[in-house]
């Protein structure tokens, strides 16, 4: 089992640690809605790597390595997917997740900020911001990318890096995506590999 790292707690609520990932990928988060449909396909001209599988959640697309594991203790609104690193194989070490209730009249600068206002992926603030700009999404009407850094909480990891995304689709709606990792995993291509999975899923 996956186990969340602590710095995330914001997506935790009271759930215990143990429990976050106990439940079986296929069903329910605590949110309540169903679990994202997993496709076979390329739906949105991203590639998928090899060993990755991809999940469509809402208008987005994504992919992560088979063996992540979904976070079901999400609270309404989120769709997460967590991985470990080689080194703490029973420690997430990342994350890639998206975020439907987003305000319909936001712009995808907006968005992007928004999950880090709402949901900040540290718990003590010391969060810096890295770079921010426009981003190139495939099949995205609009996007908006913002980079952070930050302390890791656990001690297993020194500094943990974060990609929030607003994206406006072509029948204007929002939604955010975050990429989180470890240093580790931003080292060893990771973290790009994650950015690169994302798309916006053809009408």
């Amino acid at each position: 089992m996956v186990m969340p790292y602590r710095d995330t707690g914001f997506l935790l609520g009271a759930s215990t640690l143990a429990a976050a990932l106990a439940v079986s990928l296929a069903g329910c988060s605590d949110g309540g809605g169903s679990a994202p449909e997993r496709e076979g396909e390329n739906t949105a001209q991203v590639d998928t790597p090899d060993g990755y599988e991809r999940v469509e959640t809402g208008p987005v697309t994504y992919a992560m390595p088979e063996d992540w594991e979904q976070d079901e203790a999400v609270i309404e609104g989120w769709t997460r997917y967590l991985g470990a690193h080689e080194s703490e194989p029973d420690l997430a070490a990342a994350e890639i997740a998206d975020y439907q209730d987003i305000p319909s009249d936001a712009t995808p600068q907006e968005a992007a900020t928004f999950i880090q206002e709402e949901f900040p992926s540290a718990n003590d603030g010391d969060i810096s911001v890295q770079d921010a700009g426009p981003a190139d999404i495939p099949g995205a009407e609009d996007a908006y990318r913002i980079d952070y850094e930050h302390t890791n909480e656990s001690p297993e990891f020194d500094t943990h890096h974060v990609a929030d995304f607003g994206i406006r689709t072509e029948d204007d709606e929002v939604v955010a995506v975050r990429v989180s990792s470890v240093t580790e995993m931003v080292e060893d291509g990771s973290f790009d590999a994650l950015v690169d999975t994302i798309g916006v899923v053809p009408n």
